[in-house]
């Protein structure tokens, strides 16, 4: 077994396990393609400023862990997709467009959503 396919597995084994921290998320496709569920992990951050200057306007954002997997995950992102889930512990999912990957290697992807 490579290094890659024993990162793979692992990724599918340690994110997409709903018993452990995961968490199923909507993946939303810009080109159109189906929506695809799936289980992720979400780290919560802090409001934030949403610019340096403005104090009244506070933003919320997720770093969204996902399995590099076509059927458990996604292969890769795109400008505009956008992932739907609960900004805040027992809200309501909101739709959050994805704003940057964060890291990726073959076994998964991170990415910084903000809602919208």
């Amino acid at each position: 077994m490579s290094l890659r396919s024993l990162q793979a597995r692992h990724a599918q084994q340690i994110l997409g396990n709903a018993n452990g921290v995961a968490e199923p998320v909507t993946y939303r496709f810009k080109s159109g393609a189906a929506d695809r569920t799936f289980n992720a992990v979400v780290k919560r951050l802090f409001l934030e400023p949403s610019t340096p200057q403005s104090r009244p306007v506070k933003v919320r954002r997720c770093d969204v862990e996902i399995v590099r997997d076509e059927t458990v995950g996604v292969l890769a992102t795109s400008p505009g997709d956008a992932i739907l889930l609960p900004v805040g512990i027992g809200e309501v999912a909101a739709v959050c467009r994805i704003t940057r990957v964060l890291s990726q290697d073959h076994a998964q992807i991170v990415v910084q959503v903000t809602e919208q």
